[in-house]
Formats: C-alpha cells, structure tokens, sequence
C-alpha cells in the first residue's frame, strides 16, 4: 500500500533532481550589433555580383561525405580555367547538409 506512493516520490526526485535551477546563455549580450564584426571563415572572396551558388549535401554516412566530395572536384575539374582554377566553386555563397553531407560541407566552409 505504502509502496506506490514512495516509488512515485523517488521517480518525482529522479526526474527533478537532473535539472538545475538556472542556466545561464553562454553568449553575452551586444547592445551594438554594428560593433560585431562575422569571423572570416578562409576561402578566397566572392566571385562575381551575378552569380550566387548554393550547394545542399544529403546524408547517408561516409557514403555521402565521399559523394559530396566528388561532387565538388567534378565541379571544380569542369568549370576551371587557367584564370580560374577553382571554377564556379569560388561563386558558391551557402553550403548546407545534414548527416554525412554535413561534414564535407563543414569543411567546404572552413577551407573553401
């Protein structure tokens, strides 16, 4: 009789006892956003005005990482010129990817 009021006690402890009081944000606020300027993230600068790329990587593992590598050299390999060696790769404005994909995008980000 006593049993399930005192189990239910002890799981009402379990489940409350995990949690703190207070977390604190671990961003501090700006009152002037213009003061903040974006981190360079490397690669070389934009290319033309006109041209925008935007690249998604699915996911899937290593599979995708790999194939989203691929994709990039054949890019790279099909579009580069003597003037432009990285081809329409330097015209790539946002990369996303989820998974597998989101590695080579990472890193495509980082390194350009």
């Amino acid at each position: 009789m006593l049993l399930r009021p005192l189990a239910t006690l002890l799981a009402c402890f379990a489940i409350f006892g995990c949690g703190g009081a207070w977390n604190a944000p671990l961003n501090t606020f700006v009152a002037d956003p213009g003061a903040v300027q974006e981190p360079d993230f490397g690669g070389a600068g934009q290319g033309q005005d006109d041209v925008f790329i935007a690249l998604a990587f699915s996911g899937g593992g290593t599979r995708a990482s790999a194939f989203s590598h691929g994709m990039l050299t054949a890019l790279r390999d099909a579009t580069a010129s003597e003037a432009n060696p990285h081809g329409l790769l330097r015209d790539v404005g946002m990369v996303t990817g989820v998974s597998g994909g989101s590695v080579t995008a990472a890193y495509f980000g980082l390194h350009g």
